[in-house]
């Protein structure tokens, strides 16, 4: 008997940040991972994760830390970008720290629409962010979960020093793109490449094991490469997880929690000698607008996996192979067709839609330029200096992971890929749909006839 076996470049990192630096939730905040001062990450779980005693400890922060009112369930929460900068300045000039509410978005989960009322000569309008929300508490690895109840309920919320990531990091690289990769490093992979080549039949699952833990550690660290926000930021680190996260169910090392999504090790057949690349990218659908641009709704699932193979040189480089594989393009579809109930079993992979409805609204915003539409220019929320992001260790190296699987012949695979959100480019691949029911224009006008001077309200 020969054993198949793939060798996975992979790759972690983390959510949520302490709470002492504003950024995170309950148990300091670290979210799936711990990152140490060199940058090394480390994967955290708990079985307590979902559990009645998690759910019951989210509902007492809950009730502990929230207005009433916030923490009541709404389907159409309404958040002011320009009275929550008022709100943001306010307490600075207090000397306080922005509050849970501030902090969370008022419990948003998502973002579906983004209105705009005109200013006039007497005073500036408004840009309002609309979603699911509810209260929210932190779970047993300190993401902050809505208690909502129904489909909204354990999503983790929207994060504002996420949506301040966002705002800015397309201001420092506008047209560019935010997101994560994570390599080995190629004179690593030459290594292994060499090794492999004189690699004969592995006749049992001790000496696969065995065999392929050597080879792992050839390929030793692997690098972690953050661009488009910082990379020590909530934002940055949740973009590692979520690709980390992707390859170790995509070698079956973590179960999906989907039934309909299993490891792309469980699909792979014999021969499978290339390397196989998958990537997460965005997914939406046409975005509603209403006649005069000042309503738009966000549609669609929000992420969507692609996949192609690549070559290993012997000096380690990689290069698109020119074809997919079979079980690579299979597991990918899969990937995509499973994405909402993937996204409710894993909250990493709803943290990844909500990031994915940040920098996509912030692009709707400079786009459209909807904040001169509402004669309204924002001071504090695009001020690093007066506002910063907060920042940990930079996640920037991880171990790399693999596993094993019997089929008759021996493969040798590297999983590579990462996690990119062109917010532009996903904006004119979605393409708009007139509304021309009226509905999202009532719906704006609605939204502002209940607002008052506080910054968010059902």
């Amino acid at each position: 008997m020969r054993l198949s076996l793939l060798l996975a470049a992979s790759m972690l990192a983390a959510p949520a940040f302490a709470l002492a630096q504003g950024n995170g939730g309950g148990n300091n905040g670290l979210g799936g991972v711990l990152i140490d001062p060199s940058g090394a990450l480390t994967a955290r779980d708990d079985k307590t994760l979902g559990t009645k005693l998690d759910k019951e400890r989210q509902a007492a922060f809950a009730a502990d830390n929230l207005p009433a009112d916030l923490n009541a369930d709404s389907d159409a929460r309404k958040v002011s970008l320009r009275k929550l900068e008022a709100a943001l300045a306010a307490a600075a000039a207090a000397g306080e720290e922005p509050d849970e509410a501030m902090r969370f978005l008022a419990g948003l989960t998502r973002i579906d629409a983004v209105l705009v009322q005109p200013g006039t000569a007497e005073e500036p309008g408004d840009v309002v962010l609309v979603g699911p929300a509810g209260g929210f508490g932190p779970d047993a690895l300190g993401r902050m979960i809505s208690t909502a109840e129904g489909e909204h309920g354990g999503r983790p919320v929207l994060h504002l020093f996420d949506l301040l990531a966002a705002l800015r990091g397309g201001e420092a690289s506008r047209g560019g793109a935010i997101g994560c990769s994570i390599d080995p490093v190629p004179e690593r992979q030459a290594a292994l490449a060499r090794a492999t080549a004189n690699l004969g039949p592995v006749r049992s699952v001790s000496q696969a094991a065995s065999v392929y833990r050597k080879l792992a550690e050839i390929l030793g660290d692997q690098t972690i490469r953050i661009y488009g926000v910082p990379a020590g930021s909530h934002f940055g680190v949740t973009l590692a997880e979520a690709d980390y996260r992707m390859k170790l169910v995509s070698l079956g090392l973590e179960p999906s929690g989907v039934r309909g999504l299993p490891s792309h090790l469980a699909l792979i057949g014999p021969g499978a000698n290339s390397a196989q690349r998958f990537f997460i990218v965005a997914d939406y659908e046409p975005v509603g607008v209403n006649a005069d641009r000042t309503a738009f709704a966000l549609r669609g699932q929000r992420l969507r996996m692609l996949t192609e193979d690549e070559v290993i040189a012997a000096d380690g480089s990689r290069r698109d192979a020119g074809q997919q594989g079979r079980s690579n393009v299979a597991w990918a579809n899969r990937f995509t067709e499973q994405v909402p109930d993937l996204a409710a079993e894993r909250p990493i992979f709803a943290q990844l839609q909500n990031l994915y409805d940040l920098a996509v609204t912030a692009e709707l915003l400079r786009a459209e330029r909807l904040t001169e539409k509402a004669g309204w220019t924002p001071g504090l929320l695009l001020d690093e200096a007066a506002l910063p992001v907060p920042v940990g260790p930079a996640p920037k190296t991880v171990p790399t992971a693999f596993n094993t699987k019997s089929t008759g012949r021996t493969v040798v695979g590297l999983i590579s890929g990462g996690v990119s959100i062109r917010a532009a480019d996903a904006l004119r691949e979605a393409g708009q749909a007139p509304d021309a029911s009226g509905e999202l224009e009532r719906a704006r006008a609605d939204a502002f006839a209940a607002a008052g001077e506080r910054w968010w309200w059902d």
